[in-house]
């Protein structure tokens, strides 16, 4: 017996109680397992501060190439965020969650509008050192603005 079978094991006996469920998923996930073959990973966990939609793609990819499909990335995605974010997740209501596709929707149209955007090259030309500034603290901001200004060269 290894670990999966000890997790799915346990969910079994936990779901008659329904007190480790989250109260979003619906039905649909009560019986749901993780598939044989899908082993743990190491994904960055979610903080509410990197685009919602791009660390989806890499937890989907992540998931999938660890043997799980739809339903694991579901049963799988609270493990993958930090406490914010997990707080969001147990408030949505009752059964609201049905297909990955739902989750993924819920997730990016709450997580949205808390992205750090990226910086425009007006944004980088308005690097200027001020009267004062350390040469450091100058060039600190100038490569900070310019790591998050998308094609431009130095």
């Amino acid at each position: 017996m290894d670990a999966r079978d000890i997790i799915n094991a346990r969910r079994r006996s936990q779901l008659a109680d329904n007190s480790d469920r989250f109260q979003a998923h619906s039905r649909v996930f009560d019986n749901a397992e993780y598939p044989k073959d899908f082993k743990h990973t190491n994904i960055q966990k979610y903080d509410g501060k990197k685009d919602p939609a791009q660390w989806l793609r890499v937890y989907s990819t992540a998931v999938s190439v660890a043997g799980g499909d739809t339903n694991t990335k579901v049963l799988y995605f609270p493990m993958a965020l930090e406490p914010a974010p997990l707080t969001w997740l147990e408030s949505l209501a009752r059964k609201s969650i049905h297909p990955w596709d739902d989750h993924k929707k819920a997730f990016i149209d709450n997580f949205q509008g808390s992205l750090h955007r990226v910086a425009t090259r007006h944004a980088l030309s308005m690097c200027k050192q001020e009267q004062g500034e350390s040469i450091r603290s100058y060039v600190k901001c100038f490569f900070d603005t310019r790591a998050v200004t998308p094609l431009v060269s130095v």
